[in-house]
């Protein structure tokens, strides 16, 4: 037989529900807030610095991280306009 393709991982409603519910720190929630918006895989998010996160254009935030493998290459995420209000994350 063939190699078998890993299934994909993901949270339900419900679930997801839950962990948006829970009560954390400012700092913690705005980790969440960018891994639920970007996709961005943890081990990239933690190694993440505020310099990382930039203007595109002068309109559009992105986070930039780099990604082990070839080259490093860097990846950018964008950062979607909810999480970039003034209320941010903070307001969930």
């Amino acid at each position: 037989m063939g190699m078998q393709r890993r299934l994909r991982k993901f949270l339900h409603r419900d679930e997801l529900a839950a962990l948006i519910a829970v009560k954390a720190p400012a700092h913690e929630r705005l980790a969440l807030d960018l891994f639920l918006d970007t996709g961005v895989r943890v081990s990239e998010l933690v190694s993440a610095n505020v310099s990382d996160l930039w203007l595109d254009d002068g309109e559009r935030v992105q986070l930039s991280v780099s990604v082990k493998g070839r080259g490093r290459r860097a990846e950018k995420f964008p950062v979607s306009l909810i999480l970039r209000s003034p209320a941010g994350s903070s307001s969930r």
